[in-house]
């Protein structure tokens, strides 16, 4: 807070007034993210791995995201939704979505991990999401969805066989 204070604070007063206004928006923020931690940290983790809380996260990921494709660019990008005040990056969801479905897919079919049938809808399914995210001109956050998933998908026990692969592509 500090930081975001001396960085805008000129700004702050030179756009609004006051120095504080981003000191005192961060603040904000930062109390609601609190507030929202306290709240996951008492949340029943075990009710996030039921399917009818998995796959209706993933269909409102991919609606979202493609339907931020149509939206007015934000900055030259098609990555925000934006109500008044409020904006949402409906490639936070996906990444939260693909986390919810990897763990899950994994623990159903993990003894089976290195077999093309259970390891291809996982893989489609990131490929699609990564695919959205990098079409909304967002590199990083793609780049962030597929390693997070590979790491998931490594620790699940895949063959490096399959990551070398997979890394071809990738490359292009």
């Amino acid at each position: 807070l500090v930081m975001v204070w001396r960085a805008s604070s000129a700004l702050g007063q030179e756009r609004y007034g006051s120095p504080y206004y981003f000191l005192l928006k961060q603040a904000g923020w930062g109390t609601l993210g609190l507030v929202a931690l306290v709240a996951a940290l008492r949340l029943a983790y075990k009710s996030l791995r039921r399917p009818v809380v998995i796959y209706p996260a993933l269909i409102v990921s991919t609606l979202l995201l493609i339907v931020v494709l149509f939206l007015p660019a934000v900055n030259g990008t098609h990555r925000w939704i934006r109500l008044g005040a409020l904006s949402f990056q409906p490639a936070e969801l996906a990444k939260l979505s693909i986390v919810l479905f990897l763990a899950y897919h994994i623990e159903r079919r993990g003894d089976r991990i290195n077999e093309m049938v259970t390891l291809f809808p996982a893989l489609l399914l990131v490929s699609w999401f990564g695919f959205l995210i990098l079409i909304q001109q967002d590199l990083g956050t793609a780049f962030c969805l597929v390693l997070t998933s590979g790491v998931m998908l490594f620790a699940a026990g895949v063959r490096l066989k399959y990551f070398a692969a997979l890394a071809v592509p990738a490359l292009v």
